[in-house]
């Protein structure tokens, strides 16, 4: 798995992804989500969090970003995207079900973060998201 992070020009796989948001959880355990990128980007019934949640999912088979509702009003979720790119259906089911609302509709909020500058950096900017979020760090980006 080293030689998968450490080589360059490669994308962050499933597996490193998961091994991170295992031990963000271990850091951070009462922060609610962090479930494995497997059951999130496969469109099937997601475990609903409990309280607030933070979670690094994969869009169009080839994006990370990263999803949480803290800090947010009920049915509402935060999506952190260093491409600016649109929600594919699995995802917007899986925020659906992770949210699991009484609300008659999920709003999506599209915070500003900082743009990436590579290719291949979208993983890193969903891990330092997710991180800041467990240390409850209040993102504002110009």
């Amino acid at each position: 798995m080293v030689k998968e992070v450490t080589t360059p020009g490669q994308w962050l796989t499933d597996t490193v992804i998961n091994h991170c948001q295992g031990l963000l959880w271990a850091q951070f355990p009462v922060v609610d989500g962090l479930q494995e990128i497997g059951v999130v980007t496969a469109g099937v019934f997601v475990g609903t969090p409990k309280s607030a949640f933070v979670q690094i999912m994969n869009i169009h088979g080839n994006h990370w970003v990263t999803a949480s509702n803290m800090n947010c009003d009920e049915g509402t979720v935060n999506l952190y995207d260093s491409m600016a790119t649109s929600l594919d259906t699995n995802g917007e089911r899986a925020l659906a079900w992770m949210l699991y609302t009484n609300q008659k509709r999920m709003t999506i909020q599209w915070p500003s973060i900082y743009k990436q500058v590579g290719g291949n950096d979208y993983g890193l900017f969903a891990i330092a998201i997710t991180t800041a979020l467990g240390y409850s760090v209040e993102l504002k980006f110009p």
